[in-house]
């Protein structure tokens, strides 16, 4: 399972990368998402989800299927905006 994960994985690494540059490219500081959530929702369309959109809270949502087992990923989409530079 880990050798198919792994190879699934490298035969699209090109992808993966622009797609994480984009990503880390979209301006995100807390409060001020929703240009990375338009970017994730058209993403998640584009990849063919069955449902994708943005909730009123501002948070990126995708469903693939309608089966009873649930998966859900939750991650930070905001990022802090750098006020020390010189510490970088």
């Amino acid at each position: 399972m880990k050798e198919e994960l792994f190879n699934a994985v490298m035969a699209e690494k090109e992808e993966l990368f622009s797609l994480i540059q984009k990503l880390v490219q979209i301006r995100s500081y807390s409060g001020e998402e929703k240009e990375i959530v338009q970017f994730i929702v058209s993403k998640m369309k584009e990849f063919g989800f069955d449902e994708a959109y943005h909730d009123s809270f501002g948070n990126a949502i995708g469903k693939i299927g309608n089966g009873p087992i649930k998966i859900m990923y939750d991650a930070h989409i905001d990022t802090v905006k750098v006020t020390e530079t010189e510490n970088f």
